[in-house]
């Protein structure tokens, strides 16, 4: 079991998301209580943008009360594609409260707040995340969206700027600029 389970995480980081899926449902299939299998096909339905089955196997995560902060920051994912925002943003502080220096929850909170017209609380959130991870070059790029909205253009285009020194390829940065 332990090697079939080091095969299908090989295989995810990979990016070899089918052929890992498959790895997982074989080993959930011989033992259907197996939370590590369901850890990662939670990550790989949330990859396929499966956010029904994603949804699911991170419920039975939660009733088996082994839910970490990565957990409960793909569930505030799956939430906010599903439109339920003010969800998102509970399970965002909850993966916050679990682990206050995961940059990631605090950009997809920031995204949140920004869908909600938040402009404030998504710009200190994004600036939360570029103070955690000063290379977190999609939370500089929030940051200038952000900026371009409230009209402070000469930070919004260091923002992009300063994403573009950590992923000069990044294509949303670039449409940005007007590149």
């Amino acid at each position: 079991m332990n090697q079939l389970l080091q095969k299908g995480i090989k295989l995810l980081e990979l990016n070899l998301i089918i052929e890992a899926k498959k790895i997982f449902e074989i080993i959930l299939k011989e033992n259907p209580q197996n939370i590590i299998a369901k850890k990662y096909l939670s990550i790989i339905f949330l990859k396929l943008k499966n956010f029904k089955e994603a949804h699911n196997f991170l419920m039975e995560i939660l009733e088996s009360k082994t839910a970490d902060y990565i957990d409960f920051n793909n569930l505030g994912i799956i939430l906010f594609e599903l439109k339920k925002y003010d969800e998102a943003i509970k399970n965002y502080n909850i993966s916050i409260s679990l682990k206050n220096d995961y940059p990631q929850s605090y950009n997809n909170r920031g995204l949140t707040y920004e869908k909600l017209g938040n402009y404030d609380l998504a710009l200190n959130d994004y600036n939360k995340a570029i103070q955690l991870k000063p290379d977190f070059y999609i939370a500089h790029n929030n940051c200038g969206n952000i900026l371009r909205i409230l009209k402070d253009f000469n930070k919004s285009l260091l923002a992009f700027k300063n994403a573009l020194s950590f992923n000069p390829s990044s294509s949303s940065t670039l449409s940005n600029l007007g590149l």
